[in-house]
């Protein structure tokens, strides 16, 4: 749904054929085939490491940080 292409997503797939996407579409939608390694490849990879991979690190990194603390350790 927050991609600038494609046919967006079936959110209610098997009671409408509708699709829809978000208004708010910040990641890039990648090139298909020999088109992934130029310049539109590695923004869209860059694009990626902002919006997906950079976050999902921190969310990952914090939840770890909390599980470790809380855990009771029983010599």
């Amino acid at each position: 749904m927050f991609t600038n292409g494609g046919l967006g997503v079936a959110l209610f797939e098997p009671f409408t054929d509708a699709r829809f996407y978000s208004p708010w579409r910040p990641i890039e939608a990648s090139p298909i085939g020999v088109g992934f390694f130029s310049q539109a490849g590695v923004n869209v990879i860059m694009n990626e490491l902002m919006w997906i991979w950079a976050p999902s690190l921190l969310i990952g990194a914090i939840i770890l940080f909390l599980r470790r603390k809380t855990t009771i350790r029983i010599n």
